[in-house]
């Protein structure tokens, strides 16, 4: 019976969440724009919502890119029903007679029209969140009477129910038993789902069923507003994970976590000694919070920023360790650009610092020995000697722009390469000591590209050319016949000088490609073999129809750390 009710959540879950979509504009009372936010409380350690709804006009855009891999789907859907139609076991009848009333209830309305009539929205307000830690989802409905009729549907054509409780007056649906179990309530205007132990139910169901509200709320509060204007957040969705109230939910006896966990489970927070809850609190305090939100929402395109808060001292130095080399480049035609800026040198005295003193100053917390134990090892590695070229390195740039996925023929890959360092000949000083013939290259800064040898290549093909060039602080390659005109202006490209040490971009649509030929080489022989590998790369190419490109760039602040995503559909 509880793999009964865990499918029936399942089914339940996945039904729900294609009504899910984040919305934007701030308001000084957040509950104006997104009403849901009443229900969260102002103290809650977590929280993902929405304050504008997507505009009708961006989501029929992204259903209408999403139609190919739907169709693909609805394709799979019928298979899969075909064959369950024919398995007779009685152990998994429930859970088979389930799947084909929901994939019955759900073909063909993987669409506006077909959503809406199940009661789900497009356009919903939505919001995620922790009453402490157990985790509330709330979303916004079209019809909550459709809703629930699709459900009773569902049951009435499976012969699967699940008890439908009362109280107070509403009616919600347990699922699963001790030690926890998932709530689900239809609501006026939205469905509520949430986690808690079976135990604290009576105390759990008033605010999940909205029959009483927090005292102060995160909507009235204007945290979310806040939060999006000081960070760059738009409407669209945001929200953050706020680490020092996790600690204080599980450290302190008398939080609302540590109380009910205490009752469901005797967990006595008291009993966590001082000195390990000390030391908990300063580990945390490095990296006290982390958020995110949605930057930019189109009908082809997307954009995203975390942040993760460092403590003061700590961002200033990780920000020193970025090296100013110029970032992956944003031409738009490269399958994969990445470059990634770090001083190995200072690096390594960082880490040497870092390790050093905590090794110095073990904690006393005898749950962290084992962390003593690495700290302390970490150390050791770390006071070795370090080969003069490995402290060189500043960092490494690299842009594909061709690659064969499917022959892997050397002769069709293009690209560039440069190693970043702070001496380049001593790099290539190294080199020649491993490989024959290196020393008679004629690099020197400022010279120009030089072919390498077909004896220097472990790829042998006339076909395949590299020519290889340095300047003052880096060793650049070209791969490929016609790629030499292209190494000098990518030597030459300036650092951004923003902090920015990792950055990257990339062609979703070739990468599924290349994913698609690893796992086709994987394949076996045979019908069935043949069958799947026909129905993945169906799959593959509907994917493949919607991709555009993808742009993130990591940086350290003086706050911290921020990572930027940019996805732009065709």
């Amino acid at each position: 019976m509880t793999s009964l009710k865990t499918l029936t959540l399942l089914a339940l879950t996945a039904l729900l969440a294609t009504g899910c979509h984040p919305g934007g504009e701030q308001t000084a009372d957040d509950t104006k724009a997104n009403p849901l936010l009443a229900y969260v409380p102002a103290d809650t350690p977590f929280v993902f919502a929405n304050l504008e709804t997507a505009p009708p006009a961006v989501m029929d855009a992204w259903l209408k890119r999403l139609e190919p891999l739907a169709k693909v789907g609805e394709q799979s859907l019928a298979d899969v029903r075909s064959e369950l139609a024919n398995v007779q076991d009685p152990e998994q009848q429930a859970g088979i007679d389930l799947f084909l009333a929901i994939s019955d209830e759900i073909a063909g309305k993987l669409n506006r029209d077909g959503l809406e009539s199940m009661g789900l929205s497009l356009e919903s307000n939505s919001a995620i969140y922790g009453n402490g830690l157990f985790p509330v989802v709330r979303l916004g409905l079209k019809d909550a009477a459709a809703l629930r009729a699709t459900i009773e549907r569902i049951q009435a054509k499976s012969g699967v129910t699940a008890e439908e409780r009362q109280f107070n007056g509403a009616s919600y649906w347990r699922l699963g038993e001790d030690p926890v179990a998932v709530y689900v309530a239809i609501l006026a205007d939205h469905v509520a789902i949430g986690v808690t132990p079976p135990s604290l139910e009576a105390d759990f169901l008033p605010a999940f069923l909205g029959q009483a509200l927090p005292e102060h709320s995160l909507g009235a509060a204007g945290t979310l507003s806040a939060l999006n204007k000081a960070e760059g957040y738009s409407g669209f969705g945001s929200g953050f994970i706020d680490l020092n109230r996790v600690a204080d939910e599980l450290l302190n006896p008398a939080s609302y976590t540590a109380t009910r966990l205490n009752t469901a489970f005797g967990y006595d927070a008291s009993q966590t000694s001082p000195v390990c809850a000390a030391e908990y609190r300063a580990i945390v305090a490095h990296a006290p919070r982390a958020s995110a939100g949605v930057t930019e929402l189109t009908g082809n395109s997307l954009g995203m920023r975390y942040r993760v808060k460092i403590e003061e001292n700590l961002a200033d130095q990780l920000a020193r360790l970025v090296a100013d080399i110029p970032k992956a480049s944003a031409a738009g035609d490269a399958v994969f650009s990445l470059s990634l800026g770090i001083e190995v040198g200072r690096l390594r005295e960082f880490l040497l610092d870092k390790f050093t003193t905590a090794a110095a100053t073990p904690f006393q917390c005898p749950r962290l020995a084992r962390l003593n134990q690495g700290i302390q090892a970490a150390a050791d590695r770390l006071n070795q000697p370090m080969p003069p070229f490995i402290g060189n390195f500043r960092g490494v740039r690299v842009e594909l722009n061709d690659f064969d996925f499917k022959n892997f023929d050397p002769a069709k890959s293009t690209g560039l390469l440069a190693i970043e360092v702070e001496n380049p000949e001593i790099l290539t000083g190294m080199a020649s000591m491993f490989v024959p013939g290196m020393e008679d290259l004629d690099l020197h800064p400022g010279g120009e590209p030089v072919q390498v040898p077909q004896e220097l290549l472990s790829m042998v093909t006339p076909d395949f050319q590299v020519r290889a060039m340095m300047t003052s602080d880096a060793l650049g390659v070209s791969l490929g016949k016609d790629e030499s005109g292209k190494l000098l202006p990518f030597m030459q490209l300036k650092g951004s000088d923003d902090g920015t040490f990792l950055s990257m971009e990339y062609d979703l649509a070739a990468l599924a490609e290349a994913q698609n030929s690893f796992e086709g080489l994987a394949g076996v022989g045979g019908p069935e073999a043949e069958a799947w590998r026909t129905h993945h790369e169906a799959l593959v190419k509907a994917y493949q129809s919607m991709l555009g490109r993808t742009r993130m760039e990591f940086r350290f602040t003086d706050e911290g750390l921020v990572v930027d995503s940019h996805t732009a559909f065709p």
